[in-house]
């Protein structure tokens, strides 16, 4: 988010330090070499430039390759919100630009990917941003295929109820949380039954 784009990338780099902040084991790896460590110690820079900032996650993936010796799943959620506040504010033309340019890196030139995940409202396949990627498979929020896995299921939170001997509170827990449908199911948000569960047995 940002009133500008020099404020919005600003945030989105610290948003990346602190990513790669938390691998910071990977200066210790027998498995980086000096020009690696080299590399990645570019993250924590203060002032990142477009050009490191658009670089970022492909250079995090495959370190993180490296050191662990598998591929990486990377999971964005939420893409769009940089490009809705963009438009809010006057400056999409240039956001969509950064969006794309980390995309391209992360998801299609990146050789250490096993997979991605992005969320967001807006329908991807006609965003302008993913020009140039492919297999890309659209799941919306009809779709079918998995539809029990963007909640817990009503069988689900009566199971974690009667775990836990609240089974009598399973109609409450219905009628305040149930109200997301994705494909043919109705699923309750996870955050929220854990909250309701946790206050349930705190009293």
């Amino acid at each position: 988010e940002g009133m500008n784009f020099e404020g919005a990338q600003a945030a989105f780099a610290t948003v990346v330090r602190a990513e790669a902040m938390r691998h910071q084991y990977l200066l210790e790896s027998d498995k980086l070499t000096e020009i690696d460590k080299s590399e990645f110690r570019s993250l924590f820079e203060s002032g990142m430039s477009a050009e490191l900032l658009g670089q970022s996650i492909w250079i995090l993936s495959r370190l993180l390759q490296k050191h662990y010796g598998t591929q990486v799943v990377i999971l964005i959620d939420e893409y769009d919100v940089p490009l809705a506040k963009a438009y809010e504010h006057g400056y999409y033309d240039q956001m969509v630009i950064l969006i794309r340019t980390v995309l391209h890196q992360a998801l299609k030139t990146n050789e250490s990917l096993k997979f991605a995940v992005l969320t967001g409202c807006m329908r991807i396949a006609k965003e302008s941003i993913f020009t140039g990627l492919n297999n890309l498979k659209v799941q919306s929020i009809s779709s079918v295929k998995f539809d029990k896995y963007f909640g817990f299921t009503d069988d689900e939170v009566a199971e974690m109820l009667a775990y836990y001997g609240l089974e009598k509170k399973h109609r409450t827990a219905k009628a305040w949380y149930d109200g997301y449908r994705f494909g043919n199911v109705l699923v309750y948000c996870p955050w929220d039954i854990i909250n309701y569960v946790d206050d349930l047995r705190s009293e």
